[in-house]
């Protein structure tokens, strides 16, 4: 093929260019879907008490400084036990906590930080979907997801507010108040939702985290108003 013909062959196959936004009618229809599936009934949602619990938690988690935190962040070393420049013990991770702690919340299983403790310490928090046999042979903890997550009963896992780190630094060199933040929004149930995989894709869009985020501001709003409006028990002699 000559160059006149290569020029002409590449103009008529070329593309248009994407555009930067869907047209007004057909973006309507996103947010539409969004809406109606964050407040459909087989959205699987913990409830607003088990969620608050959880974030308790959580908050008592990234105090406790003899406890690791979670990065969704590795390089082939799932489990390891990275020590950060302020000396906090790091394990990266995918998923799987987050799959973990969500699955629990939807079955209103909460853990006190006492709790966290004795299953980490008996390497019973799911670090991994499954590890590499290299990642393994150096991993501290070594728990697999196995049938406890999200995954395997067919959903999808999206976070309200992105967890990515958006660096090529290493974790260990990360501010720490970075780094305590970003294992809060790993694994508050309040900050994750399921997708039916089929619809995997959906959990990228900002339409659908936007009508996700509108539909748990109302739930906790809501339980708030219920929960001020429940009759005060008297307290008991002695109690104060």
């Amino acid at each position: 093929m000559n160059d006149s013909a290569r020029s002409l062959h590449a103009g008529t196959n070329a593309l248009p260019p994407c555009p930067r936004e869907l047209p007004p009618e057909l973006r309507t229809r996103v947010i539409d879907l969004a809406a109606a599936w964050a407040r459909h009934p087989a959205r699987p949602v913990p409830p607003d008490a088990v969620a608050a619990a959880w974030d308790a938690t959580l908050d008592g988690w990234v105090r406790a400084d003899d406890l690791p935190l979670f990065v969704r962040k590795h390089r082939g070393d799932r489990g390891h036990t990275l020590r950060h420049t302020s000396g906090r013990v790091l394990v990266p991770v995918d998923n799987s906590p987050a799959q973990w702690t969500y699955a629990l919340a939807c079955r209103c299983v909460t853990y006190t930080l006492d709790e966290i403790r004795r299953l980490l310490a008996a390497d019973a928090v799911a670090v991994a979907m499954i590890l590499t046999r290299e990642e393994r042979a150096g991993a501290h903890y070594r728990r697999a997801l196995g049938k406890g997550g999200t995954a395997d009963a067919g959903w999808k896992l999206g976070h309200i507010d992105g967890v990515g780190l958006r660096t090529a630094d290493a974790i260990q060199t990360l501010p720490i108040a970075t780094l305590e933040a970003h294992h809060r929004r790993l694994l508050s149930p309040r900050n994750l939702f399921l997708i039916p995989l089929a619809w995997a894709g959906l959990a990228e869009l900002p339409e659908v985290t936007a009508a996700i985020r509108q539909a748990a501001t109302y739930a906790g709003e809501r339980y708030a108003r219920v929960a001020a409006a429940m009759p005060r028990h008297a307290s008991s002699p002695g109690l104060g």
